[in-house]
């Protein structure tokens, strides 16, 4: 039967344990990770792990909320802000940010979506807190820029924006030898979708 972490020591221990888990996947894989692997890693006995998470899934849901929670933060963190910025900025802005977000401690970030592809912990953009800090960036935005108010279909461009800028980033990050730098990539994707909301503006 696991127990919710309730005094501090607890909560370092859980801690402790959804890192080290990180850090394993990110390593070995999801196949190749073990509980007791990541006991060792934590520094930790098994025993401690089924203390707190029923099996390896239980802890990779914790690290996938982990991982949306970090992401989360980042971009509120960065709203106030790129917000102030025109269009074409405020996405390199916002793509050159992300960037240095994915090679924090390195590369875990990057390792860990690269690891989580085809499995349902993957990261999702469409997941709810995400789906609320980026429409709170998209209102202040507007806010920020009255004009943008005017492109019919903010909300459709942001979709195609966020799930295919994400998915081409990781991708450009990821390979060794890519074919363009990443400015040229963040001021490609800046420039179209300026260009795509000065045309819907007309």
């Amino acid at each position: 039967m696991v127990r919710k972490p309730k005094q501090q020591r607890s909560k370092a221990t859980v801690e402790a344990i959804i890192k080290a888990a990180a850090l394993c996947v990110a390593e070995h894989g999801y196949e190749g990770t073990s509980l007791r692997k990541i006991a060792d890693k934590a520094g930790v006995g098994v025993g401690s792990i089924y203390e707190y998470f029923e099996d390896k899934e239980m802890i990779y849901e914790a690290m996938y909320n982990n991982e949306v929670m970090e992401l989360v933060q980042f971009i509120s963190e960065i709203t106030p802000e790129i917000v102030k910025l025109d269009t074409r900025s405020v996405i390199i802005e916002l793509l050159q940010r992300f960037k240095v977000f994915m090679q924090r401690e390195d590369e875990l970030h990057l390792k860990l979506i690269q690891q989580s592809a085809g499995r349902n912990m993957n990261i999702n953009v469409g997941s709810d807190p995400l789906n609320e800090v980026l429409s709170r960036l998209a209102i202040q935005y507007v806010m920020q820029n009255p004009e943008a108010a005017r492109i019919k279909s903010i909300s459709a461009l942001s979709y195609v924006l966020i799930h295919g800028g994400i998915a081409v980033i990781v991708k450009h990050l990821a390979d060794p030898n890519p074919p363009i730098s990443f400015d040229e990539l963040a001021e490609t994707i800046g420039t179209i979708v300026e260009s795509y909301g000065q045309f819907q503006m007309r």
